[in-house]
């Protein structure tokens, strides 16, 4: 009894192999064999067919994440004075600042513990001229984190400032620093002059 070829058709191996479907699957497709399928398609002069093993794994290149920048504060305010030119500055006493959350601290990272009260430093404009002021605003009786109370400063600080200085002639430009601090400690030398 002779061996029954199996039938392959040429049209479906080639819409496979375009598919780059792998030879495992085509030959489960077909119910034949690897090696049945790799006959066939050298019989028909297919090109293009994946080769064995997996297919190669592209591994794309990872975002350039930004690090977390910390400047001394003087040269940022400094920077800020180049455009324009404060009449009256107010630095903060902290050694550092970070320019995109714009926290200060006296370290190259977050302040750490609990605090009660922030210190909001902003750009007032009056009378063509610019000026730094701070205030300072408590946000709880009792100790908070870093992350809670800094959350709420950044979401809040330049309405809560426009609203203290709506019955003045003092128009709030920006927001340039928040130093934070646990009043129930006293005020602390970092927190900046009144």
């Amino acid at each position: 009894m002779a061996k029954k070829k199996i039938i392959v058709s040429k049209r479906e191996l080639q819409k496979f192999v375009r598919q780059n479907k792998p030879t495992r699957f085509i030959a489960g497709y077909f119910n034949v064999s690897e090696r049945t399928i790799y006959r066939r398609i050298k019989e028909y002069g297919l090109k293009g067919i994946r080769q064995k093993g997996r297919k190669r794994f592209v591994r794309k290149p990872k975002p350039s994440v930004r690090k977390r920048e910390w400047i001394p504060t003087k040269e940022h305010i400094d920077k800020l004075n180049k455009t324009y030119h404060f009449h009256n500055i107010n630095y903060p006493r902290s050694r550092y600042i970070n320019p995109q959350t714009l926290v200060c601290s006296n370290q190259k990272r977050n302040p750490r513990g609990s605090f009660t009260t922030v210190g909001i430093y902003w750009i007032a404009f009056m009378s063509d001229i610019y000026f730094i002021y701070r205030i300072g605003l408590r946000y709880s009786g009792k100790p908070v984190s870093f992350k809670e109370i800094y959350n709420w400063t950044f979401e809040n600080s330049y309405d809560m400032t426009v609203t203290l200085m709506e019955n003045t002639d003092i128009y709030v430009e920006d927001i340039i620093g928040f130093t934070l601090y646990d009043a129930s400690q006293g005020k602390p030398e970092n927190f900046g002059r009144s």
